[in-house]
This record gives C-alpha cells, structure tokens and sequence, in this order.
C-alpha cells in the first residue's frame, strides 16, 4: 500500500502564517518568500488533502471550515514537534537536561531550598522536577525509573536501589503545659501507652516508624485524632 503524501512542515507553516494574516502578502512576508511562491504551496495542500483550505476574495482571504479545522491541528502538531526538538536538544546537552527528584514532604522545605540554589547556580539551564510524595511510592518511582533520585525513608533495605543515608532525625514527645510529663527531659517509649495522643495514618512515614522493629512496636492506645500533616498535630497539642 502506497504511503500517503503528507503536508511539509513548511507548508503548515505557511498555512498558519496565512490564517494569522489574512493576506497572501502579509503572510508571504511573514515566512519571507513570494507572494505566488506562497499562492503555490497553499494549492499543493489543498491538492495533498483533496480539501478546500482557502477562500480567496478581491480583497481577503478566509479560511473555509475545513481549513479552520485543519489550522487548528496545524497549531498543536507544530507546538508539538518545537518542544520535541526542545527536549531532544536538552537530552543532548546534560547542562539543559532536567532532573526528577522524588522526596517526602519534611524534606521538601528543609533541605531543597538549599539544595535548588546549588543546583540553579551550577546548571542554570537545566530544569529541577519535584515530586512531593511519601516514602514508598517515593522509592517505587526510582526503581520504575520514573524519577532520578528520591529523598525519602527507607525502613528495611532494598537491593533494587542504593539507599545513602543524607540526615538523621529524632523523635520528640510534644505536650501541652497541663499535660503529667511536661517537663521531664526523658520520656521513655512505654511511659506513653496510658496516654491518649494525635496519630498519623498508617501510611504515613511517622507512623510505619513508630510501629516498625525499630522501637518494637507502638504502644499508643487508638489514637484520639488521627491527621496526615506534622503541622496539625502541633496545632491540635
């Protein structure tokens, strides 16, 4: 089966200069060539597409509703094809290439403000994506190699990633002024079991630590609040 002859990327442009212009001699300008140089490409697409593009006038020129259609196309197949070419030239060129970092979000205002000043001034090119997420789909992105690096927990090793440790944090006991234990400067993890408190979801990062081998399980009672944000836990306290 013979392959179908198809407009050329000059000639859309050309189409599209025309529709802007309304004017074989305005648009003739616009892509600088002649005005039947111009004339010319417009009928070789209409012969192409065996479709009336253009109604031409004395005095203007108008698309036909079949040419307004195929501009509209027109439009979006060519932004298509200049970000391709964007990209293709970014991947060429590492210093206007882009990188994806997925991270938990107690990181994001923390660390990356640092990191992205760094970054910006050694690759001002280049393109940084951050992907806010938690801590697992966070790791399930680098291994689908959706994303370049992830700042994330990581509970148990994973031989499918390289996991370097970057930060350590520390658990705090957080009461208010009438709570028993305020005031003590040691509170030991089973001292807490009578207490009520404000738990996170299980999927939250907090809460898989807290319940995790590394504390040997949570010995909270059911959690009178339960919310997903670290900054709403104070709020309630």
């Amino acid at each position: 089966m013979a392959q179908e002859a198809l407009p050329t990327v000059r000639q859309l442009e050309i189409l599209l200069a025309l529709a802007r212009t309304n004017s074989f001699s305005h648009a003739a300008n616009v892509v600088g060539i002649s005005q039947s140089a111009l004339s010319q490409a417009v009928a070789q697409m209409e012969f192409l597409l065996d479709v009336q593009l253009v109604q031409r006038t004395r005095r203007s020129v108008l698309l036909t509703h079949a040419g307004q259609a195929f501009v509209r196309r027109a439009e979006t197949i060519l932004a298509d094809l200049h970000s391709a070419i964007g990209e293709a030239r970014a991947e060429a060129d590492p210093a206007q290439g882009r990188v994806v970092v997925a991270c938990i979000s107690s990181v994001i205002l923390r660390v990356l403000p640092a990191v992205t000043r760094v970054f910006k001034h050694h690759w001002p090119s280049a393109t940084l994506v951050v992907r806010e997420d938690d801590m697992e789909l966070c790791a399930k992105q680098v291994k689908a190699e959706t994303a370049d690096l992830a700042i994330t927990t990581m509970l148990k090793p994973d031989p499918v990633v390289e996991f370097l440790p970057l930060l350590q944090d520390r658990f705090r006991f957080v009461c208010n002024h009438r709570h028993p234990l305020v005031g003590r400067k040691v509170v030991e993890w089973g001292e807490l079991a009578q207490y009520d408190f404000v738990g996170m979801p299980h999927w939250a990062q907090v809460s898989q630590m807290a319940e995790g081998p590394i504390f040997g399980g949570n010995p909270f009672r059911r959690a009178i609040y339960e919310v997903s944000r670290v900054p709403t836990v104070l709020s309630i306290v």
